[in-house]
């Protein structure tokens, strides 16, 4: 059945279907593992990374050779941390004190975790953390000092709201904090080590907005996506701000008869994610400035989100279950972003256009409107900054080359003058 609905979706969208073949044929990371040269420790690590998330597994090749590694390890961990907020059947007093302490075991070899409920996905990665901790010691101490400050606040934040995450969260602010610890704290890591390996402006430090918003448009992404599965699993991240806007209790959201409601209520949570939208073009647009393969790294899943966010719009699908964009859609999407900014702010502008268009037409969403248009404005002014940028370069290399033409010039004629006095010299003396 799987493979008959590909073939219907793909018959009926060839580009896409042209994106999967591109990227099979010219795609190659541009910076990918060399086993050989890994221990075995490393390898294991790798394999993990692979079982939580192949895209991931992909994307983090296109940084850098002195970053991949890190990153991999710093992923493996906050995973980790994660799986443990994620199981609703650790006791919350064990929740919190594994949450609040876990910091401290990320450099104990022989650590490990084995109080997961069967059924956790990631759960081998708790059972297997020993290999992790051997691969984050030999980390640079750099690297390693900001993952373990990262996690150690990430941990304590987590804790804070253990507590509270079956009963959900209840305001836009809790909604805005509880994203901060899961996934700002992230972004501020990430920049920290971009900018140890001097492969990001230091710049970026001074803009600690743009890389929250950059991180938390992500996230705020994957809750809208996921609230089936987390409402299943016991778990709400919607605030109760907004959901009580449109039914009484949470679980209303996914009844049939209330999908209208829902899918208003959707809306608001999209707008809430498309708030952070310029910032992240901001922050992405400053990290191109330095190394093209880190923005690739960032952009590729932040593109994604934004194509997964207009799937969700309006979408009722999301109460019945995940929404997940076509494997034909993602390629398209990475085959952007490879076209640098420019291919990323192409790719912000389509969206944003597409969701403020579907507003216009179906139950408008106040906001929606000067939202959508504030990020296609961004993204057009970031592209002019970007030809005045290569012009003005461009300028200075004409410059250069004019200089070094008039350079050759002067100088041959100072040759060519001297060579006419040593020559009338020489006649001189012969007559």
């Amino acid at each position: 059945m799987v493979l008959i609905n590909d073939l219907v979706h793909y018959t009926t969208h060839p580009q896409e279907l042209l994106a999967i073949i591109q990227w099979k044929i010219w795609y190659q990371p541009t910076h990918a593992r060399d086993p050989p040269t890994e221990s075995s420790d490393l390898k294991e690590c790798w394999r993990f990374l692979r079982l939580c998330s192949r895209s991931f597994e992909t994307v983090v090749q296109e940084l850098p050779p002195d970053l991949v590694t890190p990153v991999c390890i710093f992923y493996l961990i906050l995973r980790s941390l994660d799986t443990i907020e994620d199981d609703m059947t650790i006791h919350p007093s064990e929740k919190e004190h594994l949450l609040r302490q876990f910091h401290t075991h990320i450099s104990d070899p022989l650590w490990s975790y084995t109080g997961n409920r069967p059924t956790m996905h990631d759960g081998p990665l708790l059972l297997n953390f020993p290999y992790i901790s051997r691969e984050y010691n030999k980390l640079k101490p750099e690297y390693a000092q900001t993952i373990a400050s990262i996690t150690a606040q990430m941990g304590a934040g987590m804790a804070d709201f253990a507590s509270s995450l079956d009963s959900g969260i209840t305001t836009t602010t809790s909604y805005g904090l509880y994203c901060h610890y899961v996934a700002g704290l992230v972004g501020t890591g990430l920049t920290s080590l971009f900018t140890a390996a001097s492969l990001a402006p230091s710049s970026l430090h001074s803009h600690p907005t743009w890389t929250e918003s950059t991180a938390q448009f992500l996230q705020q992404t994957n809750i809208i996506r996921d609230v089936r599965a987390d409402h299943d699993d016991g778990r709400s991240f919607w605030p109760r701000d907004v959901w009580r806007k449109h039914v009484d209790a949470f679980e209303d959201l996914f009844l049939p008869q209330h999908r209208d409601k829902a899918v208003r209520c959707g809306r608001e949570m999209v707008l809430l994610a498309l708030g952070r939208a310029e910032e992240a073009l901001r922050y992405m647009a400053l990290l191109e400035e330095e190394e093209e393969a880190v923005l690739r790294f960032v952009a590729i899943p932040q593109c994604m989100a934004f194509a997964t966010l207009e799937a969700c719009f309006g979408n009722g699908e999301v109460f019945a279950g995940k929404v997940k964009i076509s494997r034909g859609l993602a390629c398209r999407v990475m085959m952007d972003v490879r076209a640098g900014m420019e291919g990323v702010c192409g790719v912000f502008g389509f969206y944003a256009k597409t969701i403020r268009e579907e507003n216009e037409r179906n139950d408008p969403c106040a906001g929606i409107e000067e939202v959508c248009r504030g990020i296609e404005r961004t993204a057009r002014a970031i592209v002019e900054e970007m030809k005045v940028k290569r012009a003005r370069a461009q300028g200075g290399c004409n410059e250069m080359r004019r200089g070094k033409e008039r350079y050759i010039y002067y100088c041959t004629l100072g040759m060519l003058a001297m060579a006419g006095v040593f020559t009338a010299y020489l006649v001189r003396d012969v007559f």
